[in-house]
């Protein structure tokens, strides 16, 4: 605000170019008002998306413990170790990273050991493994009760549609700035491999 003031002063009370005469007062009120309510707007913005993502990432972190403390009393076996999977995998990507992964960094992990999860499931299936597919099942149910709720193949496609519009993509070759801005946008509402599969397909579709 002292910078400002500074700036304010040093403004002649009369434009020979313009011919307009201006209060330094007028100025300031003119500055000041509009400079306040930009800030803090950003500054507010900013406050609280960070806020609520770190009580994200807490949420989850919380939830993995009690629900290991249910699955433990109920005897769910299956599900009781994919818990400990997933909090293993997080401490130990936590311990890689130097500090506990932030919100987005959790969603990296779950999704990925979905991704990693249905890739074994379908090597059982196709080798006649049921019972080990069936437990990669159960993996990639329980992980997916600590993402948000995932949209359907047609819920995609409309914000895969949206996200083309707004990078004024018009081939395959734009797939990458596509997916990036749906990446960002959905927020672990569709795991990255879900997300590149149908933007490919719409963007397979454009002519």
């Amino acid at each position: 605000m002292m910078a400002l003031r500074q700036i304010i002063t040093q403004i002649p009370l009369t434009s020979s170019r313009c011919s307009l005469s201006l209060s330094r007062s007028h100025v300031s009120h003119h500055i000041i008002s509009s400079y306040r309510p930009f800030s803090y707007a950003m500054m507010h913005h900013r406050f609280y998306s960070t806020e609520a993502a770190a009580d994200q990432g807490a949420d989850i972190r919380k939830k993995l413990v009690d629900d290991m403390k249910v699955a433990m009393k109920s005897s769910e076996t299956a599900k009781l170790s994919a818990i400990r999977m997933i909090r293993s995998k997080i401490q130990s990507k936590d311990k890689e990273n130097g500090k506990d992964l932030d919100y987005a960094g959790l969603l990296k992990v779950l999704n990925g050991m979905i991704t990693s999860a249905k890739e074994t499931e379908a090597e059982m299936k196709k080798h006649g493994r049921d019972d080990l597919a069936e437990k990669e099942s159960v993996i990639i149910k329980t992980v997916t009760s600590y993402l948000p709720p995932q949209l359907s193949r047609d819920e995609l496609k409309t914000e895969a549609l949206a996200a083309i519009k707004e990078v004024n993509a018009t081939s395959i070759k734009d797939m990458g700035k596509v997916v990036g801005l749906l990446n960002k946008k959905l927020g672990g509402k569709a795991t990255p491999q879900f997300i590149g599969e149908v933007t490919k397909e719409v963007l397979g579709q454009m002519k």
